[in-house]
């Protein structure tokens, strides 16, 4: 039995140590292909929608029930984790009821750029229309996400720019870096940006220091600055026929916004709902395979210790919690919750119920780790598909990598720390006080055949000799003196009606051998 578990051990360590080394991170992919306009002829198309009136703008957009109906969705604090969790969440609810309209409601001092990227990648996902209301700062990478979505209105006191790259701590970064940065940057910028006459320019000028901006020979911005405009200068018209050089209007709140684009009454306004848990699953989301790996670890100890006690509970507690910050960050739901209990449950059935058949065992196995798998997972709705309501689904292949190295730099953990218990904790003090604590609550080992009997006196001595009940593998029942117990074999199977002989006892059952075998 000992050599058994030395080989789990080392099984699990080696198995998650090979892509513990990439925990993380998925796979490094390819540079995306550039966005597609959401518009057929860029530049003429916009200016058309520029001139079109309240009322045919809204048309196109409206429902069946002739509303445009609007998601409201707050991008606040700084560009981090959380604000793609709920930016994510929030395409992904507003696709599954049909929402037209998505409007950003934007105060941000800036961020991480790597969240600016995947949120400006998000927007893409959504096919109604995208507006941004600088609500009132949008610097910095707030600016990025802002020219990513097909409007931007402006507070009276809005402001928008200072989007020059710097390090996580604020420093500036070194300047072969930082080219190469910004030029990756603004082509992604232009591609974004192409229908719009100005945009591209702008952000150039939020961004690069050394870049002048001269439009219809004003110069907005010169060589040494960083350009940042006021709602003002951000509605100002240049060019011929004239053009706003950022935003589309400046509206005193987001029910003033709608009303200009798209008339009065014409609107259903919702506002997707924050909770204080979004900012925990900023934490979570970081930690998750390590929460991961100690609640597998504490299941573990729970399945190899009599009852349902303090390991079991604080083991669900941690694998519920990572199931909890993928459901706030968007990645899973109720469904992935329940294939993990599930399994839970049809391991308990194996080792408790029907011991030795180990089918139950991998089927729980399997419906475990395609649980944790499904959660970690990015799944996308997808209108006018073949699923119930005409929504179906699609997987984000990357998120599948990024969820496989979590999980298995979850059982790397999980085996190590194993290790550590069954290499150190034998010596130590707590040890001894476990034992005693479980060793006073022992169960009867007796499973039936009458009487009365108490803890370890009720166990047959060694030598006794019994038959087994049913196939053990290695796992099952003895009868001996007209008791069954639970029992194992260290070695191999035994067939039902096999003699035995008691050689010893293991978790608070015995150990058996085949008689022939003995006296061979």
């Amino acid at each position: 039995m000992t050599r058994s578990c030395n080989t789990l051990f080392l099984f699990l360590f080696f198995f998650g140590l090979t892509a513990f080394a990439n925990w993380g991170p998925a796979p490094e992919k390819e540079d995306p292909p550039a966005a597609v306009s959401k518009r057929a002829d860029p530049v003429v198309e916009a200016i058309a929608v520029e001139t079109m009136t309240p009322e045919e703008r809204a048309k196109p957009l409206m429902s069946d029930d002739g509303k445009v109906h609007v998601y409201r969705v707050p991008i606040t604090e700084g560009i981090s984790k959380p604000n793609l969790f709920i930016l994510r969440r929030s395409i992904k609810q507003a696709i599954e009821q049909n929402v037209n309209v998505i409007v950003l409601d934007m105060d941000t001092p800036g961020g991480r750029l790597d969240v600016t990227l995947d949120m400006m990648e998000l927007l893409e996902r959504f096919d109604g229309e995208t507006i941004t209301f600088v609500n009132k700062d949008a610097i910095s990478a707030g600016a990025y996400i802002s020219m990513a979505t097909d409007s931007i209105y402006f507070a009276p006191d809005g402001v928008m720019g200072a989007a020059a790259v710097v390090s996580g701590g604020g420093q500036e970064i070194d300047e072969s870096m930082k080219a190469k940065i910004n030029s990756y940057l603004l082509a992604r910028m232009r591609s974004y940006t192409g229908e719009f006459p100005y945009r591209a320019e702008v952000i150039r000028a939020m961004a690069d220091l050394d870049y002048e901006l001269e439009i219809d020979g004003k110069v907005l911005k010169a060589e040494g600055e960083l350009l940042s405009v006021t709602a003002a200068e951000a509605v100002e018209l240049y060019g011929d026929p004239p053009f706003p050089l950022l935003a589309d209007g400046i509206a005193t709140d987001l029910d003033d916004l709608l009303a200009q684009r798209y008339g009065e009454g014409v609107t259903v306004l919702e506002t997707f709902e924050i909770s204080w848990s979004e900012e925990a699953a900023k934490y979570l989301d970081s930690i998750a395979p390590i929460l991961l790996g100690l609640g597998l670890l504490l299941l573990f100890v729970e399945f190899k210790t009599p009852g349902f006690g303090l390991f079991g509970i604080a083991g669900l507690t941690l694998v519920a919690i990572v199931f909890a910050s993928n459901y706030l960050a968007g990645l899973a739901g109720f469904e992935a919750i329940l294939f993990f209990l599930l399994g839970l449950v049809f391991i308990v059935v194996d080792i408790f119920l029907l011991p030795g058949t180990f089918v139950f065992l991998v089927l729980g196995l399997v419906f475990i780790l395609g649980s944790l798998l499904w959660s970690l997972s990015d799944i996308w709705p997808t209108p006018d598909g073949d699923g119930p309501g005409g929504i179906s689904f699609t997987v984000e292949m990357d998120s599948i990598w990024a969820a496989l190295y979590e999980i298995l730099g979850a059982f790397a953990i999980a085996a190590f720390g194993l290790w550590l218990i069954w290499r150190f904790l034998p010596n130590t003090p707590i040890y001894g006080r476990l034992v005693h604590s479980i060793s006073g609550a022992m169960p009867d080992p007796v499973i039936s055949g009458g009487g009365e009997v108490r803890g370890t006196e009720a166990l047959p001595d060694v030598g006794a000799k019994g038959v087994v009940v049913g196939p053990m593998h290695p796992l099952g029942e003895v009868s001996i003196d007209g008791k069954r117990y639970q029992a194992s074999v260290a070695i191999g199977s035994l067939d039902r009606g096999t003699p035995v002989v008691v050689t010893g006892y293991k978790n608070f059952s015995l150990l058996v051998e085949a008689e022939e075998d003995l006296s061979s």
